[in-house]
């Protein structure tokens, strides 16, 4: 028996028990916010972080806490969670101050006229660190300009 697996699928199969969702470049570019192609695989989890190479593709996971781990939806005829396309911002924008700094430089984005950024506030006002929140206000702010 010979089963195809979704590559977004991967991340969630991988870091069993743990969850996790394709997001960060991966799913803006599945949903057309950006050009450029990840060649790896951007996932978050509330596991601890790490990058893992398989015969697949490399798979970078990022760590969410608990009350950010939501926001994404399964894929169409698939088992992939992958993020809609507002928590997909919202994490690159809440990663981006991070020890590694691989978020800080947010990519060239198109924004869908169906973008809702109500739900990047809403997102922002479950964050607990208060410095942490107001970075992220601060962000999402300069990219509505």
């Amino acid at each position: 028996m010979n089963q195809k697996i979704d590559r977004f699928a991967l991340p969630e199969l991988i870091s069993a028990p743990y969850p996790a969702y394709v997001s960060l470049q991966s799913a803006l570019f599945h949903h057309g916010m950006i050009e450029q192609i990840p060649s790896i695989i951007y996932a978050v989890t509330p596991a601890r972080p790490r990058r893992l190479r398989t015969p697949m593709g490399t798979i970078s996971y990022h760590r969410m806490p608990p009350e950010l781990f939501k926001g994404f939806e399964f894929l169409a005829g698939s088992d992939a969670k992958i993020a809609i396309p507002e928590k997909a911002l919202f994490d690159l924008v809440y990663l981006a101050p991070g020890r590694s700094r691989v978020f800080s430089k947010l990519p060239e984005l198109t924004i869908p006229r169906r973008f809702q950024w109500k739900r990047l506030k809403d997102y922002t006002d479950l964050v607990k660190s208060p410095g942490r929140r107001a970075f992220i206000a601060e962000r999402i702010g300069m990219l509505r300009t």
